[in-house]
């Protein structure tokens, strides 16, 4: 995979990206871009971990581009959870006036691999 700022760390079947807050706007849609086409060529990938604990706070922008891939990795017959949002940001989402109610989310990356292992049973 390519040295790119956000590292794609594949375990079996499941992609697991671990975000960089310090991405602008135009980094962002590369990356989404990148996921999505890492998804599709690799047969093998069933599932996708978005890791956001490192993110103090996400702006709309960013929100809406990643519960979008969300739903386009969904498209795709690609399983993904959203793991580590932080009390603040999901306060923060909830102020601003987001809802994702159709998006799996997690308090850490272990548990939302646990309810992937589960959702595929």
């Amino acid at each position: 995979m390519k040295n790119d700022s956000v590292s794609l760390l594949k375990n079996k079947d499941v992609l697991i990206v671990p975000l960089n807050p310090n991405m602008n706007d135009q980094e962002l849609k590369q990356f989404e871009l990148r996921v999505l086409q890492e998804t599709s060529k690799e047969d093998t990938i069933r599932s996708v971990v978005i890791d956001v604990s490192s993110f103090e706070s996400m702006d709309l922008f960013a929100a809406k581009l990643l519960f979008g891939m969300v739903k386009k990795l969904e498209m795709m017959d690609i399983k993904s959870v959203m793991v580590g949002i932080r009390p603040e940001v999901a306060i923060t989402l909830m102020d601003i006036g987001i809802e994702f109610p159709d998006v799996i989310t997690a308090p850490s990356l272990e548990r939302g691999l646990r309810l992937l292992k589960r959702s595929k049973k």
